[in-house]
């Protein structure tokens, strides 16, 4: 009887789990966070850690966190920056090689990290995986399953409002995702820069995705890694058109436009500036009507300030974007209708007149974009 000679080592078919942290942005999360947390922590895929990064919140819900779950750590930011600074500070602190962000009032489901991690694997390893975000209450209602940038530097999410039972589970490459949920790529997401702390709050994710598609980072959304996301409860900022009688509230207007003129003057290059000119100029007069009509039409001019202000950072993220970018802004940018927070439009007139000012900019955007850069 002779001994079985020893196999030559394989491919598998089973991987080892890839080192996963979890980064939560909280600020006065109340029982959201720990909503938050407890999902986590009932789902199946093994994490490395668990890290509540706090924006100094006047609330008792990091207390609770420790006291409750003893496996998460906070990591008090000392201050309130804002969302994208404490992104950042939670994507260095951590330590796996894949970080899941998350806001304070997201909730995975059982197997969405895991279905997250092997759509890392099936799609050549992405930099960003996200998922197909749920809105709660409106469990039907999809929010986004990624993203893409319109011609006007606006953030248009994919699938929004549509009802889940019309959509396939098909995964997709897409051009950028909304920050509520993003598993990124720790490594590669310092590289490229992870978030630009210049935009705090509004319009950071719509920055982080341009920023990482223009340097040849991919994104992926994977549909069956699903998340609910509750309804922003950000005093003085929050506004949920249709669902309520509410304000759109200056300050969120205010940064929602002088973060869209960063993007404007950052990221796109000269020549693309030049030929959407004419639909750049017509939107801001559109943006300073709308701001006026509003009631808060200061705010656009406070926008255009903090810009003139941050003149020698912003031309200093131009220079080392414009050097560093390997794809084209007709690679990137979209057309379509103008992409306003559902709601935003109450009034029927000025909702016919933003429809017919979208088909004239869309006209414009058929013959030009050719000829962008």
């Amino acid at each position: 009887m002779t001994d079985t000679p020893a196999q030559p080592d394989g491919p598998t078919t089973e991987r080892e789990p890839m080192r996963v942290s979890v980064a939560i942005v909280n600020y006065n999360g109340g029982d959201r966070l720990l909503n938050t947390v407890e999902a986590l922590v009932n789902q199946p895929y093994p994490l490395v850690e668990i890290i509540v990064v706090d924006n100094q919140s006047t609330d008792d819900a990091p207390q609770r966190v420790k006291e409750r779950f003893p496996q998460a750590t906070i990591h008090d930011m000392g201050g309130n920056p804002g969302p994208a600074p404490a992104r950042a500070a939670g994507i260095r602190a951590a330590t796996g090689e894949l970080v899941l962000l998350l806001d304070n009032d997201v909730y995975v489901e059982e197997h969405t990290i895991g279905n997250l991690v092997e759509a890392y694997h099936e799609h050549g390893e992405p930099t960003v995986v996200c998922p197909r975000v749920r809105l709660v209450p409106e469990t039907h209602l999809v929010q986004a399953e990624g993203a893409d940038t319109h011609f006007l530097t606006m953030m248009v999410l994919r699938h929004a409002f549509a009802e889940t039972n019309t959509l396939t589970d098909e995964p997709a490459e897409v051009n950028g995702a909304i920050s509520a949920c993003l598993l990124v790529h720790r490594e590669r997401t310092l590289q490229a820069g992870s978030f630009d702390e210049l935009f705090s709050i509004y319009q950071e994710d719509l920055e982080f995705s341009i920023r990482l598609r223009l340097l040849g980072h991919r994104f992926v959304c994977e549909p069956k890694a699903v998340v609910h996301h509750d309804r922003g409860t950000l005093v003085g900022q929050t506004f949920r058109g249709d669902r309520e009688k509410s304000k759109y509230p200056a300050r969120r207007g205010y940064l929602v436009m002088r973060h869209r003129l960063l993007c404007v003057f950052i990221h796109n290059r000269l020549r693309t500036l030049l030929v959407l000119s004419p639909v750049l100029l017509l939107y801001e007069f559109a943006s300073l009507g709308i701001a006026m009509l509003r009631g808060f039409g200061w705010q656009y001019f406070r926008a255009w300030g903090f810009v003139w202000s941050n003149r020698k950072a912003i031309a200093e993220r131009r220079r080392r974007m414009q050097t560093e970018r390997v794809l084209s802004d007709r690679d990137l940018l979209i057309g379509g209708p103008i992409p306003l927070t559902p709601g935003f439009m109450k009034n029927k007139l000025a909702g016919a007149m933003i429809t017919a000012l979208s088909g004239v900019m869309n006209g414009y955007w058929f013959l030009a974009r050719r000829a962008i850069a």
